[in-house]
């Protein structure tokens, strides 16, 4: 589905320099776009006036939310995207600009701009040009309004680097987070650490800056680590939870030891204490098994 609409940038440059003389201007009401569908293709219109006597360079913008959905076209080619356009003295031009409205966008609403900007040219002057520098630059608001079903779907994977620490080695947790929606998300982690049924730190680990959302069909490794400079030796628990937004869609807790005071395997912790009596046991017991067998052996050969 295309909806087309029309709206006038009304452009005229005022600088002067010698005898030319120019004047910007833009038509103040908003683009509203209601009830977009993700995946369709919006259109505008826009004419562009030069009412100077030199031909004037355009610079096409857009900026914001919308700055990647948006693409300026001519009129008679929509194959193929332009940036700048030339208007001749005293003349007009049109031009498209088109939205898109990607495939994993969320519901809500998206505000950018729609910029004229004129571009400084040259002067000849003499036996040197003279360098026109002065630019000005007419923003147009945009608001468009993304509706439609969104599906939230996903696997996640939880996994611990190491569950066993030595002194000061930090716990290092791995979510995966496999996008099988049609949405981009960004998930927050929050980690808790708990020793003796008391959490001792809560921490919410937001969605990298730096990181673009996770997109449709996309996986992503999200690593978080706890430092355990300052902890004491001993047992702990650490309770991982993933959330979109504020709704929890995911928890793991894991058992961990630092200093080596336990074994851990998995989520099930094993206390040193316990262990090496136990194996002194087994140790005895395989022990007292081999001298009985030897004495069978003995006392056999003596009656043959």
């Amino acid at each position: 589905m295309k909806k087309v609409t029309s709206f006038l940038l009304l452009t005229i440059f005022s600088f002067i320099f010698g005898q030319v003389v120019l004047a910007v201007g833009q038509m103040s009401q908003p683009i509203n776009i209601e009830n977009a569908v993700r995946g369709e293709i919006y259109e505008e219109q826009i004419m562009m006036v030069n009412s100077g006597d030199e031909q004037v360079t355009f610079k096409l913008l857009a900026e914001g939310d919308i700055a990647e959905w948006t693409s300026f076209y001519e009129i008679d080619d929509k194959e193929n995207p332009i940036t700048y356009m030339k208007v001749d003295a005293k003349g007009s031009k049109n031009a498209f600009v088109r939205f898109t409205i990607p495939e994993d966008s969320a519901n809500g609403l998206y505000n950018g701009y729609v910029s004229v900007i004129t571009v400084p040219g040259e002067e000849e002057g003499g036996e040197e040009k003279t360098k026109i520098t002065v630019s000005q630059r007419i923003p147009r608001s945009v608001q468009i309004n993304v509706s439609g079903e969104e599906i939230i779907d996903y696997n996640i994977h939880i996994y611990p680097d190491n569950l066993r620490l030595a002194d000061g080695e930090s716990l290092k947790i791995n979510v995966i987070y496999q996008n099988k929606g049609n949405i981009s998300v960004k998930p927050l982690i929050q980690q808790k650490i708990i020793k003796n049924d008391e959490i001792i730190s809560n921490i919410i680990h937001p969605y990298p800056e730096d990181l673009k959302p996770i997109i449709p069909n996309e996986s992503k490794t999200l690593p978080i680590k706890w430092d355990t400079k300052n902890a004491e030796r001993g047992e702990y628990q650490t309770e991982i939870t993933v959330l979109l937004g504020d709704k929890v869609i995911k928890t793991k807790l894991y058992n961990f030891s630092i200093g080596n005071q336990g074994v851990v395997l998995g989520a099930v912790k094993i206390n040193s204490q316990i262990i090496w009596p136990l194996a002194g046991v087994v140790l005895i017991i395989i022990f007292v098994l081999v001298l009985l067998i030897v004495k069978k052996r003995l006392a056999t050969a003596k009656s043959n």
